[in-house]
This record gives structure tokens, sequence and C-alpha cells, in this order.
């Protein structure tokens, strides 16, 4: 019984602490997109002050990337990328930080983009759920503490009834002696 209430006791206290060793960045992709010939897009984020902001982007061809700041001044150019790039910048003022991507070739390119931010900062994408790392870590450290409570309740009460169904067992008289002693004890009558 010490050693789980050992084991329990550890279990609990890995289990609280988890979501603060999770990390507070999770990765976010954009659906994959087709530049056209001689064409252009952008994404655009909106960042606070101070937030990181990491982008890796696998096109399929040539592609000229850059990003400017809320004040339209360019603050990364990757020049014409046609592999797997990675890039980052921290956002000096909060605004729109946009990514262009720029195709000045004859030929399609398909673009594949994901970044991480730290701090979170809502995804750009339609999903209707969306959940970092850390809150799904808080979500089932809080579960499981819950089962384990659920668990030891249910222990501990089959156990108590256990314990009253012996207790009484212990000062229940057996019917089958009394029982017999009521017979002896009819046979043993004066007939009159």
């Amino acid at each position: 019984m010490k050693k789980t209430k050992l084991f329990s006791a550890m279990l609990l206290t890995i289990l609280a602490l988890a979501p603060f060793m999770a990390p507070s960045a999770y990765a976010t992709a954009v659906p994959p997109f087709t530049l056209e010939p001689f064409s252009a897009s952008y994404l655009v984020y909106n960042l606070p002050e101070g937030t990181t902001f990491n982008g890796s982007i696998s096109p399929s061809g040539d592609v000229r990337v850059f990003v400017s700041n809320p004040s339209n001044a360019q603050i990364v150019n990757l020049g014409i990328i046609y592999q797997a790039t990675t890039f980052t910048f921290n956002a000096t003022q909060n605004g729109n930080y946009t990514v262009y991507f720029e195709n000045d070739l004859n030929n399609e390119v398909d673009i594949s983009f994901s970044y991480v931010t730290n701090p979170l900062i809502p995804n750009n994408t339609n999903s209707l759920f969306s959940i970092s790392f850390s809150e799904l870590m808080t979500i089932l450290s809080i579960v499981a503490v819950a089962v384990i409570l659920i668990l030891r309740f249910a222990l501990r009460r089959s156990q108590n009834k256990l314990a009253r169904q012996n207790q009484n067992q212990a000062h229940k008289p057996n019917a089958k002696i009394t029982s017999m002693r009521l017979l002896n004890a009819r046979t043993n009558l004066p007939h009159g």
C-alpha cells in the first residue's frame, strides 16, 4: 500500500509538471498552393512585438521570396530559391508581416509553406479545431489525474465495503448453528 501511494504521488507530480515542460511553439502548415507563370502571392501574419517567426518553404521550382514588416520595409530577402529553405525573423513592432512569393518564369511552381511562432499566434488556416502541444499535454494531464483519483476512490470504496462485510460476518451468528439449537430446544420441551 505504501508503494502504491508513493507511485501515485510521483505520477501526479509528473503529470502536473508535464504542461510546463512542453514547448510553447508549434508548427502550422499552410495548404500547398501553385504560383502560375509570371505571378505572385503573399501570406500575411499579424504578429505582436517580440514574436519570433520561423518559416520553411519547399518550392517545386525557382521562386523569389522576401518578407516585409508593417512599415513595408523588407526585413528578409531570400532571393530566388529552388529547394527547401528556412528563414527566421523577430517582430520588432506589432502589425502585419507579409511573406511574398514571386514566380518570374514561364513555369508553374508549387509551394509548400509552414511556420512556427514563439509565442503562439492564431494560425491562418480554416481549421475549426487547433490545439498546441502544450494545451494537449495540459488536457491529457487533467484527464489522467481525474482517472487516477476516480480509480483510487473506487478502490478505497470497494476495500471499505469488503471490510464492512467481513466485520458483519464476524458478528453475525451462523444461521445453521442457530437453527440446530432451535431444533434441539424444541425436541427437549416437555410434552404436555
